[in-house]
């Protein structure tokens, strides 16, 4: 899947330092441009786990060149060995795949246990778990390899840019609120910040967009590599329902029903 694909170089430092750092010797993914570790599976795996070390297996390969070999936990590879899903490898070493069907069974294992690391999650439908904990691994989550490290070998680059919600961070209600309650939408009639299915900012009124606008340049200001700042709205519902707000709104262009929503966002 390319939208994850992601080089392992900064992984590879990081966990040389993490193990460095506990007293052992580092675990080597590549060494010299040719494969250091196996990555091991059940001898029976299922499909997801198999669709994760595909993921795995050509991370390293588009990182390094190198061809990272997959066995079956039957072969007993020599050497370091990344053992992706529940496997008895694993469990042998005291690490059970998580189980279960629940919401709160969505757990995910990234593991160091002596020269072999364990990433496995739960597969049980509808999970698949095990893909996320390889898309955690490669992403640097297991250790505290610096950002601008990891954006290096990743070749991170194009337009810098914000995107978050941000219309807390326009005008906080906590500070402006009481103040100017016509800054947050009418919902019923009624202005409103802590409806419970959410709240938004009133984007027709003049001084919310003077806030947005003095936010901005104070952010382009404060972050010069910065080429874009968001305006995206709050999660949930909650969107101003004022007389000028249903102004900006129109019929769907598809089925002719309405009201489509046409606010800044």
């Amino acid at each position: 899947m390319k939208s994850y694909t992601i080089l392992i170089g900064c992984l590879m430092i990081a966990l040389m330092e993490r193990e460095a750092a506990a007293g052992q010797p580092p675990i080597e993914i590549v060494r010299d441009g040719k494969p250091a570790a196996s990555i091991v599976i059940a001898d029976k795996a299922p499909e997801k786990v198999l669709r994760a070390v595909r993921d795995l297996q050509e991370t390293i390969r588009e990182a390094t060149g190198a061809e990272a070999p997959v066995a079956p936990e039957k072969c007993r590879p020599a050497g370091s060995r990344l053992l992706v899903g529940d496997s008895a490898s694993a469990r042998s070493l005291g690490v059970a795949g998580p189980k279960g069907t629940g919401s709160r069974d969505e757990a995910i294992i990234l593991r160091y246990v002596g020269s072999d690391f364990v990433i496995a999650g739960n597969d049980d439908d509808p999970y698949r778990r095990t893909q996320d904990a390889v898309f955690r691994y490669v992403a640097g989550e297991v250790d505290s390899a610096p950002l601008a490290e990891f954006e290096r070998w990743n070749h991170y680059g194009g337009t810098a840019i914000e995107h978050r919600h941000i219309h807390a961070g326009i005008a906080p209600p906590e500070v402006y609120f009481k103040i100017h309650p016509k800054y947050y939408s009418e919902i019923w009639g009624k202005r409103s910040a802590t409806e419970p299915e959410g709240w938004q900012l009133c984007t027709t009124n003049p001084d919310v967009v003077r806030l947005a606008v003095e936010r901005s340049r104070r952010i382009l200001s404060e972050s010069p590599g910065l080429q874009a700042v968001s305006f995206f709205n709050n999660d949930r519902a909650g969107k101003c329902a004022c007389a000028e707000c249903r102004k900006l709104d129109a019929p769907d262009p598809v089925s002719g029903e309405g009201p489509l929503h046409g606010r800044l966002r």
